[in-house]
């Protein structure tokens, strides 16, 4: 029998070579480039092909499967074999995974996307025991001896079942000479990556090593050596300072139009659960600079159509970003119930706005867009920024921006909607029942908080501002509407104040260019809060500004509990001021 020999970077993988893998180790095969085979730690895994069908036995362990349909010619197939049960796929995101057991053999077969037939096999001569049955996503096949039975995925599961299947920053040993068979892997890699559902490619930093003489023979066992995973990222086994090449990594709900900085890729999480962020920056981790914006969302289209997971998070990390933390020019959908982007706490500085959303950039939300706790944010435009020509919408019950306890600096405003630039598009924000901005014990002296210009249009079911145990002294008015725009609040209150004190001139202030202000709920609600006023709504005398209230019954104009609500003198709902 042939001695084992190491497998690095590149090399091939022939019929019936067996790959086995040591404590810490991971190995990932492109086969044919229509299919990406992830074998976990400790797992013996034999691969086959015949014509238009490919083999992979699972002797032992746990690999994951992802199988681009869109690659696959008509009739072609991967199967996969375990010692009782065959499942058959053609487009499939799959776990397999075979237990050690002293009665009988256990396999476990969960579908995380796609559909697959699966059947129990007798493990002495192979052959079909029963009829195949067909498995929808978050089914699993699992089969004891040779008993098989059915069972749904519950989502708190998942990060169980693919558990050992992340790329942990391993680093490739690889030949110094192979450079042009490095870039024909490296395509073939994206190409299935980028026609797999929740593919998306990201450059991750590997270090050079030595060459190695290359093994001779086409008949092989094959043994992943032991590579301890990254640590630090910073760390020489991580790369930091090294050369990077691109190689790509499978990020399961992850559109194929976002792309990361090489800088955050080794914190990239590939098989997660829902609730696992993409990319997470954990406590510890020295501080990273990115040399332009963290994430940008391309104006190609996505596959899949929805993020389903968290973008971002970090903890107790330091960030400087020269450009956006979130730079969107094409179309993003989020899904998740989580913010989007979460610190807690972390201070980030950046050059630009912290999101901005391009001219014809537009974004969905479920949650948050962005959620702080206890950190620094130093933002040199605005915390959001919506340009003319983009849109921005959000369904869920959290505000669109939560800050709690959050130390933030913004050179523009918390919201942004719009251009003043003549002739630039309007832009739109539609907030749900969250509102647009939650404030938890935050002290401010800062600016306007939403500036709305250029036509464009606001409407929030929920609150336009809702704070609780906050200070704020804004040195203009809460709200700017300029430009012709419209700012509709459908549900309110607009404003919600809990045990808070705020100081300000107006709520509302606009510059009489015919701008829309509609109030369809309460305007104000107070508890245990003091709430001073110039005016609620400011506007030039020679205006052509609507402001309309609605209130629903039996919804009060101003709800006040244990408060104070004062203004500088006696003055009805709208103030006219001189004009130019």
């Amino acid at each position: 029998m042939p001695l084992p020999v190491p497998l690095k970077f590149k090399d091939d993988v022939f019929f019936r070579d067996t790959i086995t893998t040591g404590d810490q180790s991971l190995a990932r095969v492109l086969l044919g480039g229509k299919s990406i085979v992830t074998i976990r730690e400790r797992s013996v895994v034999t691969i086959t092909e015949s014509p238009g069908r490919s083999f992979i036995s699972l002797e032992s362990g746990k690999i994951g499967l992802a199988v681009a349909h869109e690659r696959m010619a008509p009739g072609e197939s991967v199967d996969v074999r375990t010692p009782n049960a065959v499942v058959g796929v053609r487009g499939t995101v799959i776990v397999a995974e075979v237990l050690p057991a002293a009665a009988a053999v256990v396999s476990n077969v969960y579908f995380l996307r796609g559909f697959g037939e699966c059947f129990v096999i007798d493990q002495q001569t192979g052959r079909p025991i029963g009829a195949p049955v067909t498995l929808k996503p978050l089914e699993a096949f699992k089969v004891v001896g040779s008993t098989a039975r059915i069972d749904p995925i519950p989502a708190t599961q998942i990060s169980q079942i693919t558990a050992g299947l992340e790329g942990k920053g391993i680093q490739h040993k690889e030949a110094a000479n192979q450079e042009q068979v490095k870039t024909q892997v490296a395509q073939a890699t994206a190409a299935v990556l980028g026609a797999l559902t929740g593919g998306a490619v990201v450059e991750v930093p590997v270090v050079p090593v030595p060459a190695t003489p290359a093994s001779a023979g086409k008949t092989t066992d094959v043994v992943v050596p032991n590579v301890p995973s990254c640590g630090t990222p910073d760390t020489p086994s991580c790369g930091a300072a090294s050369t990077t090449v691109a190689t790509t990594q499978l990020l399961f709900g992850v559109p194929s139009n976002i792309t990361i900085d090489p800088n955050l890729a080794p914190f990239a999480t590939a098989l997660a659960t829902a609730s696992t962020p993409v990319v997470t920056i954990p406590a510890g981790t020295p501080a990273l600079n990115i040399p332009g914006s963290a994430f940008q969302v391309e104006t190609t289209s996505p596959v899949p159509a929805n993020l389903e997971r968290p973008l971002f998070q970090a903890t107790n990390a330091t960030l400087t970003i020269a450009d956006n933390l979130l730079n969107v020019l094409g179309s993003l959908s989020s899904t998740s119930g989580l913010p989007v982007l979460s610190t807690d706490p972390t201070t980030i500085t950046t050059g630009g706005d912290f999101v901005r959303i391009a001219p014809g950039g537009s974004m969905s939300v479920n949650s948050s867009l962005v959620s702080d706790t206890g950190g620094t944010l130093t933002v040199g435009g605005s915390l959001i920024s919506v340009e003319g020509g983009g849109s921005l919408t959000s369904t869920g019950a959290s505000p669109l921006i939560q800050l709690n306890n959050t130390n933030v600096n913004v050179s523009g405003e918390l919201l942004r909607v719009g251009s003043d630039t003549a002739g630039a598009p309007s832009a739109a924000v539609n907030s749900g029942p969250g509102g647009l901005i939650g404030l938890r014990e935050v002290s401010s002296g800062s600016g306007t908080l939403l500036n709305i210009r250029g036509g464009s249009t606001v409407t929030s079911i929920g609150p336009v501002l809702d704070v609780m145990a906050a200070e704020l002294f804004p040195e203009g008015s809460v709200v700017q509407v300029s430009g012709g725009s419209t700012l509709r609040i459908t549900g309110g209150p607009a404003l919600r104040m809990t045990d808070s004190v705020m100081l300000t001139p107006a709520l509302v202030q606009t510059d009489g260019k015919a701008n829309i202000i509609v109030v369809g709920g309460t305007l104000l609600d107070l508890t245990r809060s003091e709430l001073f006023l110039g005016a609620l709504v400011r506007t030039p005398n020679s205006g052509q500004d609507s402001v309309t209230v609605a209130l629903g019954s039996p919804a009060p104009f101003i709800r006040m509990v244990d408060s104070t609500l004062s203004v500088e003198r006696p003055v009805p709902l709208v103030t006219f001021i001189p004009g130019p």
